[in-house]
């Protein structure tokens, strides 16, 4: 077993002399795998010739469809046993697995897999299932830098740039004007309100959304009435549902939306206010303006290096050494009002318009 440790050797050591075939593994959601994209990126510069394939959940495939330097994507299903998912795996034949989870079961999998080299960050017992263990900086908060440094090990430098790189397939832009009701027109402002999270605490008040979107509707900045449609998850279907109700919102969820038609609609977004969830990371890959709220999870975590984001914080004098995840009360999104959030949001809009 080969064992290397990146603080004992130069970066250029654990390439691999020549690299054909490579399978990474993803994390398990939409803004961390988004976040993982610049590193995935940056490795596939370096190995042009090589076959990159992803492992990761089914739900994420339709995130990476399109992007150029990806050759294939293998996830299981609730009618594939482990035993066919390894073996849809050897058949790519890896040599080296790159593990961007720090979990003991994507350790477990590459290796039952018998991919030759497994490298990942050593955490726990899983380095035992390691053949190249990485040291990682506890330090670091970010996770783009984290995976940065995963691609650094392997070649020699960091990623230049941390904004995540996605891509839109024709059929993808096809499904967003099914949703919308028609082709999207430019000169018509597109606003997407996305007011769910995975925690009742990431999310801002359902009815400051509601707030926020009569202003839009009232006041548009533009001088053009936008038009707001409003997404998330399918667990997420009854805040859509009520929120659309009382403002007249397109509905994207009740209309069957997917991963890879909200891509689509990110792109062509005049706007996006989000909490702190994976669409914020999407938008960031198509340039679209956006403002994330963040409460009790600290936005050091997952910065997207993006200009065009705004940060809004429930506490904004929060001292530099403490972390917003260790005061929940301090930093309650409830904390952030309206007002604040509608002056942001005509910032933004403004900005958008001077630039077209």
């Amino acid at each position: 077993m080969i064992t290397t440790d990146a603080s004992a050797a130069s970066p250029s050591a654990h390439m691999p002399p020549s690299l054909e075939r490579l399978l990474i593994v993803l994390p398990s959601w939409v803004g961390d795998v988004c976040m993982a994209t610049p590193a995935i990126a940056h490795i596939a510069s370096h190995h042009p010739r090589a076959t990159i394939a992803l492992l990761g959940r089914p739900n994420l495939r339709p995130l990476i469809e399109g992007v150029p330097f990806v050759s294939a994507f293998e996830g299981g299903s609730l009618r594939m046993t482990a035993g066919e998912l390894r073996a849809r795996i050897r058949a790519h034949r890896p040599q080296v697995a790159l593990l961007l989870p720090n979990s003991f079961r994507s350790a477990l999998f590459t290796a039952l897999c018998r991919i030759p080299r497994r490298v990942g960050f050593a955490s726990d017992l899983r380095g035992l299932l390691l053949t190249d263990r990485v040291a990682r900086n506890r330090d670091i908060m970010n996770t783009a830098a984290m995976y940065g440094d995963l691609a650094a090990w392997w070649t020699g430098t960091r990623p230049s740039v941390c904004v995540p790189q996605l891509a839109v397939t024709s059929a993808e832009s096809s499904e967003a004007d099914r949703l919308i009701g028609h082709p999207h027109d430019p000169a018509q402002p597109l606003i997407i309100l996305n007011p769910g999270a995975n925690r009742a605490d990431k999310r801002w008040p359902a009815e400051r959304f509601i707030e926020l979107a009569q202003r839009l509707i009232r006041h548009a900045p533009t001088g053009t009435a936008p038009l707001i449609a409003v997404n998330g998850s399918p667990t997420e279907a009854d805040l859509c549902a009520l929120i659309a109700a009382r403002t007249g919102c397109i509905d994207l969820v009740a209309r069957g939306v997917t991963l890879g038609a909200l891509k689509a609609l990110l792109q062509r977004a005049a706007l996006l206010v989000t909490n702190d969830t994976g669409p914020r990371h999407v938008a960031a890959a198509f340039g679209t303006p956006t403002l994330s709220f963040f409460g009790p999870t600290d936005c050091r975590w997952t910065p997207t290096d993006y200009p065009r984001e705004r940060i809004m914080t429930a506490d904004p004098f929060l001292e530099d050494g403490l972390i917003a995840n260790d005061h929940p009360l301090r930093c309650a999104i409830t904390r952030i009002p309206v007002a604040d959030a509608w002056t942001a949001v005509e910032s933004l809009l403004h900005a958008a318009h001077t630039r077209k």
